[in-house]
C-alpha cells in the first residue's frame, strides 16, 4: 500500500512534532526542543545536548543492564508517558534508540515525530512503527 503526501502534510507533521515538543519543557525526562525552522525541504530542530547518548549505544556496549537500572530506566519512562498522557499526547516511537541518557544517567525522550495529539475517550487508527527486516 502506498501512502501519498503533499508537501502540507509533511509540514503539519513537523509542525505537530515540534508544539508537541515545545509543550513538555517542563518535563525534567524530555529533551526540550529551543529553537526550529524550516527550509524548503528540510526542518531544523535545535534541543538540548544530551551528552551521553543512546540507551542502545550503552547496551550495545554492555549487553546487560543490572535489574536495578532495568528498574530506574523503566520507572523513568512510565513517568514521561504517564505526563503526556495526562496532557492528551500519545507518544508512540518508544525505542532504545530515542531514549537517551544525560549527564547523571537519567532518561531523555526525543523524537516526537509519530506523536500525536489524541483528547481523552478517542481512539486513532493511523499505523505507525519501525518495520524490522529479517
Amino acid at each position: 500500500m502506498t501512502i501519498k503526501r503533499t508537501m502540507f502534510d509533511s509540514i503539519f507533521i513537523f509542525l505537530d512534532e515540534v508544539t508537541i515538543a515545545q509543550s513538555c519543557l517542563s518535563h525534567p525526562f524530555i529533551v526540550h526542543t529551543h529553537y526550529y525552522w524550516q527550509s524548503r525541504r528540510y526542518l531544523y530542530i535545535i534541543t538540548d545536548y544530551v551528552e551521553n547518548g543512546e540507551l542502545l549505544s550503552l547496551w550495545l556496549r554492555i549487553r546487560r543492564f543490572p535489574e536495578i537500572i532495568v528498574k530506574i530506566y523503566i520507572a523513568q519512562v512510565a513517568m514521561v508517558l504517564d505526563y503526556l498522557h495526562n496532557k492528551g499526547i500519545i507518544y508512540r516511537d518508544v525505542k532504545m534508540e530515542n531514549i537517551l541518557l544525560d549527564e547523571n544517567g537519567n532518561i531523555k525522550i526525543i523524537d516526537f515525530g509519530l506523536s500525536k495529539w489524541l483528547p481523552l475517550g478517542q481512539r486513532t487508527t493511523t499505523i505507525c512503527g519501525t518495520l524490522q527486516c529479517k
